[in-house]
């Protein structure tokens, strides 16, 4: 999440404008039911408190939006066939993004490297997944910690705006640990980025045991899917981390730097509508020096 230096002005159709002045905050929220995203919620479907006082959500975007998402696979010697059954499916997990929306693609194993810089150019993105990263060597050591740490770090520095941003990992979760979790979740809400993991083992697979990056994916407001068929579940999260929803709210009284923790459930009434479902939203945020566009 980020604190953003803006007034927010609300449009007839609930979607908001901005103008220097007063701090807003932004959280990134997905509600799923069953395995499917659940589409069309307002302000009034959701409830959120901030370091456990109920706060009044001022405005709720879904399509508006635009996304940047890093798509960064796990190129140690375990992920070869995974990597190759997500590649197959990159066209179909490209079609969940909408005009406007882009994304670059990362390889990992001891050290980050960039196949391709954010692009809106979805052809260039498939073959950049298709012939970039397969052609790689698949062996090495897994620092996934510090490849999140870096892209996002990345985003952190750069000014904020209305752009949605997401990396999803795709991975075996089973990294060397080269730094703290907690280093690289505030660096997440500072980058207003959440992090996502499509997790495969060898075998075709699914590992049963939580390890590796489940507690940032988590504080960051996404989830690790478990998967045994990549190919089918790429496009699947793809299309839950594009239907998510920016909630916004104004920035509470607070000490500047201090950690604001963030819970967001749904209406009573709405919880009755949908029955069961889960929340997918961000824990936490920095809050930001008066006069600074965001919590670094």
């Amino acid at each position: 999440m980020i604190a953003i230096l803006v007034a927010l002005t609300l449009a007839a159709q609930d979607t908001p404008r901005f103008r220097a002045g007063v701090n807003v905050v932004r959280v990134d929220v997905g509600v799923i039911a069953g395995t499917s995203a659940v589409e069309g919620l307002t302000a009034n479907d959701f409830e959120v408190r901030d370091n456990g006082d109920l706060v009044a959500v001022q405005s709720v975007v879904q399509e508006d939006a635009p996304l940047d998402v890093w798509l960064l696979f796990d190129i140690s010697g375990s992920m070869e066939d995974a990597v190759t059954a997500v590649a197959r499916s990159a066209r179909e997990a490209l079609v969940a993004l909408r005009e406007g929306d882009r994304a670059g693609v990362a390889v990992f194993t001891g050290r980050l490297r960039r196949i391709l810089d954010p692009t809106d150019d979805l052809r260039e993105v498939e073959y950049a997944i298709k012939y970039g990263v397969l052609k790689q060597n698949f062996s090495g050591d897994t620092h996934i910690q510090s490849s999140i740490f870096r892209l996002a770090r990345e985003w952190s520095e750069e000014a904020p705006g209305q752009r949605r941003r997401a990396i999803l990992v795709i991975t075996d979760n089973q990294g060397d640990r080269t730094m703290k979790d907690r280093e690289v979740i505030e660096r997440l809400w500072a980058a207003d980025a959440i992090a996502c993991g499509l997790v495969a083992s060898s075998g075709g697979r699914a590992p049963k045991r939580k390890k590796g990056v489940d507690e940032i994916v988590e504080e960051s407001g996404c989830e690790m899917v478990n998967t045994g068929s990549p190919e089918a579940d790429f496009p699947a999260l793809m299309k839950k981390v594009r239907s998510r929803y920016a909630v916004y709210y104004a920035l509470p009284p607070g000490r500047p730097g201090e950690e604001r923790r963030v819970e967001v459930n749904l209406s009573k009434a709405t919880r009755k509508r949908i029955g069961e479902f889960r929340v997918l939203a961000r824990k936490g945020y920095v809050a930001p020096a008066e006069g600074t566009e965001a919590a670094r």
